[in-house]
């Protein structure tokens, strides 16, 4: 009987484990000069963490420690004690005192938020290793490492208005609408929601029979809060978003410029919401030189001339202060467009389409056709275009596309689709253009 061989020796058996943990402890999001290359290690990142993890693991992360940190996270919310911290470690039972809390409830809660990095420790105290010490801690809930500090994310809570809001969301909408989602799957014999009128969520409130759509009903009374709440939220996720004047290619816009008739509207913001993207397209007309803008018989500067059209839901231009030469219009996109809105040569869509199901977005794009002046009117569409593999999609737009299956039965949509689209509401579809990290370009024309 031959001599059993060791098998060849491998790389994995001359490196020190401890020195990969160490880079990958080094490493932060100003390790990487681009926003490509951060979004890239991000999703290199969580594909490490699948790879690590145990089966076990992953379920036990899904069903036990996000529920609680959910929760734990939900109460500091309700306890305002984010705005509490500071970079001077504070122990539980100074926070108790400023948020009348028992100190023991949240050395309990904060061990969680430590743990997913909400919060950040004070430093450790060898000292605290001890065995009186721990013996102390057990009678007192209290000892020198129970001392918190603030992190970017907790500074980025403070603000009631600010990214905060999400979490409201999620408790006044969140859980009750996706928590009966498998449920109207079930009772709808698993079929793709299609129908824009009749969305799984009027389902999951138990009002199926409400004619009205989501932003109909954020507009309701009773949903005051919520309709705050989410509008606070956008606002807030998109406050530190690139322009969009920054993200489109320089030598485009310039042809569109040039080519602009100052006889027509420049630019309708077609359901632009409150106004963010018109506002910074008018903030850069007013950076370019007269000359490179409008013709030399031209005396009025872009900064006094009304050629800038918001295309809004009456109910929430009124709550708007705009620049001067924003122009605010009240319209329904599914209605003809205003006489004064005809004829532009830019339309513009933000991130609007993504909200309809097909049906309705032909619709919606059928009235910019109609409004469109043939060889002249162009359509830009700023939104996502996602990829056809589901490996190639980020987290996010892949649950935002759930989200938007729920609330509206409408989709994420590939190249593909977003030709169609456009195609079938009679317009000639140009391209897109990629930007990475941010929603892309789609443009079409008569």
């Amino acid at each position: 009987m031959s001599q059993e061989q060791s098998p060849p020796p491998t790389t994995s058996d001359h490196y020190d484990p401890k020195s990969h943990i160490s880079v990958l402890n080094s490493l932060s999001s100003s390790s990487f000069p681009s926003e490509a290359d951060r979004l890239s290690a991000l999703s290199a990142a969580r594909s490490l963490v699948r790879r690590l993890e145990q089966p076990w693991e992953r379920m036990y992360d899904i069903a036990w420690v996000q529920p609680a940190f959910l929760a734990s996270f939900r109460t500091a919310q309700l306890l305002n004690i984010f705005a509490h911290l500071t970079s001077t470690p504070q122990s539980s039972r100074e926070l108790g005192q400023k948020v009348s809390a028992d100190p023991a409830l949240l050395r309990r809660l904060m061990r969680v938020l430590v743990k997913e990095g909400v919060v950040g420790e004070g430093p450790r105290h060898a000292s605290s290793t001890s065995s009186s010490i721990q013996a102390s801690a057990q009678i007192s809930n209290e000892s020198d490492d129970d001392t918190y500090i603030s992190t970017p994310f907790t500074q980025a809570l403070t603000s009631p208005t600010g990214i905060i809001t999400g979490l409201d969301i999620y408790y006044l909408a969140g859980i009750p609408q996706h928590s009966h989602l498998p449920s109207h799957f079930a009772t709808h014999n698993y079929q793709n929601p299609t129908d824009g009128d009749h969305p799984p969520w009027k389902w999951n409130a138990g009002i199926p029979d409400y004619e009205g759509d989501r932003w109909e009903w954020y507009n309701e009374p009773e949903q005051k809060e919520l309709s705050e709440k989410f509008n606070a939220f956008l606002s807030a996720v998109r406050k530190d978003s690139p322009p969009w004047t920054d993200l489109y290619p320089e030598q485009r816009m310039t042809s569109l410029l040039e080519s602009w008739d100052e006889s027509t509207p420049l630019l309708v913001d077609v359901g632009g919401g409150r106004g963010r993207d018109i506002s910074n397209f008018a903030a850069f007309l007013s950076s370019l030189a007269p000359s490179t803008t409008t013709s030399s018989t031209s005396s009025k500067p872009y900064s006094t001339v009304p050629l800038l059209l918001l295309l809004e839901r009456p109910t929430l231009l009124s709550t708007l202060t705009l620049p001067s030469n924003i122009t605010p219009l009240p319209h329904n996109f599914f209605h003809p467009s205003p006489p004064s809105a005809q004829a532009a040569k830019i339309y513009f869509l933000h991130a609007v389409l993504h909200d309809w199901s097909s049906s309705l977005a032909s619709q919606i794009l059928t009235r910019i056709r109609e409004a469109m002046k043939p060889s002249y009117s162009r359509l830009i569409i700023f939104d996502r275009v996602v990829p056809e593999r589901a490996g190639d999609w980020d987290v996010k737009t892949a649950a935002l596309d759930i989200n938007m299956m729920c609330n509206f039965a409408a989709l994420e949509r590939t190249e593909g689709q977003w030709k169609a689209l456009i195609e079938g509401a009679g317009l000639r579809y140009l391209g897109c253009v990629r930007v990475a990290g941010q929603s892309d370009f789609l443009e079409a024309e008569l």
